[in-house]
């Protein structure tokens, strides 16, 4: 099941195969020797992974788009969501309408109680 999930480097920190990995070597710290709590459960959890791996539900339900709801295709959207990407956007000064926003917030907190 995870050679189906390759390693995603531009996700640092956020990576499901890298997660799976680890998630995989806490449980099994034994290999095969190790006893698994609940059988059913882990059985039933490898087969949810499979089926996402496969692509079980994406090829049952077909879409006739290959774009998301803005428009954008995979290739795109990864590059969104990408670590280099929500580094460069963290970095980025705050815009005109954040600034706006934050002085309204401003506005909106109570003026401090008068002293008699």
């Amino acid at each position: 099941m995870l050679q189906k999930w390759p390693l995603d480097p531009s996700k640092q920190g956020r990576d499901l195969g890298k997660h799976l990995r680890v998630k995989v070597s806490e449980a099994f710290k034994m290999g095969d020797a190790t006893r698994i709590a609940d059988p059913a459960k882990c059985d039933a959890d490898l087969a949810a992974l499979n089926r996402i791996a496969d692509n079980y539900y994406g090829k049952k339900f077909h879409r006739g788009r290959t774009t998301g709801a803005m428009g954008y295709n995979a290739d795109k959207c990864s590059a969104i969501v990408s670590t280099h990407m929500l580094i460069a956007i963290n970095e980025k000064q705050p815009g005109w309408f954040s600034r706006l926003r934050s002085r309204m917030k401003a506005l909106d907190t109570p003026p401090p109680p008068k002293i008699k």
